[in-house]
């Protein structure tokens, strides 16, 4: 049998101030990132269709992509994640497809409904990758999970078959631990599967904020919306909470769109600019 549980984490946020070492602007809209093992970052802009990688002193170390449905091209791309073995995976959105790279940017493989083995409604607006190689996609006009395996054929869905508290109703972004913990973000949950897609617990965040994106920390999850980052310790249940107005050395107006914690780095992306804060002690 299933056990069932849901683990709240609505008692116990600490506003919490951070300070601005560095930033760059240079993107028109940028929407997600993702850290490479060499601790670059690898930034989708999502108006210029590109995918960039920027290395730790803010240098462009060099930019792929514009509009277009070939091998290097994307149409409206929605989410990057990176791997333990160095490969890079871009949602691309409108072309209904994602695409695989090696870490020099060179493009490796295309996943798209035929290929996974699904319907030509699939709609994939975020992955996930394990350890051993299976991608978790979140297909958003379904409200489903669909696992594939390291050949990108589909495994299994899970997510829109009606089990008791563990249903996607609007999914977001996902993310995939080193325990291969599968994380979603639906509205103002973070639901928790394993592997196989079965459920274990839920999350939950303010609801009253626009919840877009989520990160993982060797401790627990970064969330993110427009005006608020969320960082959830899941090893002592502390939760810390940064806006705008808390952030010190900048004045931020436009809207957050992803947030990376490194170490003791907040990585904060906006739509034009990438900030690196530290903690103010």
């Amino acid at each position: 049998m299933l056990l069932v549980c849901t683990l709240m984490l609505l008692q116990v946020y600490q506003n919490a101030s951070v300070v601005v070492e560095s930033s760059i602007t240079l993107f028109a809209n940028a929407v997600s990132f993702s850290l490479s093992v060499e601790k670059n970052l690898f930034i989708v802009d999502q108006d210029n269709n590109t995918l960039s990688v920027v290395s730790a002193n803010n240098s462009i170390v060099e930019t792929l992509g514009g509009r277009g449905w070939g091998t290097e091209s994307f149409d409206t791309p929605t989410d990057i994640t990176s791997t333990f073995v160095l490969d890079i995976f871009v949602v691309d959105y409108s072309n209904r497809r994602i695409m695989r790279f090696d870490k020099n940017l060179h493009f490796a493989q295309i996943y798209n409904h035929s290929s996974i083995g699904v319907d030509e409604r699939f709609r994939p607006i975020a992955c996930g990758i394990s350890r051993q190689g299976d991608m978790f996609i979140v297909d958003v006009d379904a409200n489903r999970v669909i696992r594939t395996n390291s050949r990108g054929q589909m495994t299994g869905e899970f997510g829109s078959l009606g089990v008791p508290n563990s249903t996607l109703s609007r999914p977001k972004d996902i993310a995939v631990s080193r325990d291969d913990e599968v994380m979603v973000l639906d509205k103002s949950n973070v639901l928790i599967y394993d592997r196989f897609g079965n459920y274990a617990s839920t999350i939950e965040l303010p609801k009253d904020t626009d919840w877009k994106s989520i990160s993982l920390t060797d401790s627990g999850i970064v969330a993110t919306s427009s005006s608020q980052i969320c960082i959830l310790n899941r090893l002592n249940g502390e939760s810390r909470i940064v806006n705008k107005t808390s952030i010190i050395g900048a004045s931020i107006k436009e809207p957050f769109s992803d947030a990376l914690l490194v170490q003791n780095t907040l990585n904060i992306l906006t739509a034009s600019s990438l900030y690196r804060c530290s903690f103010s002690q």
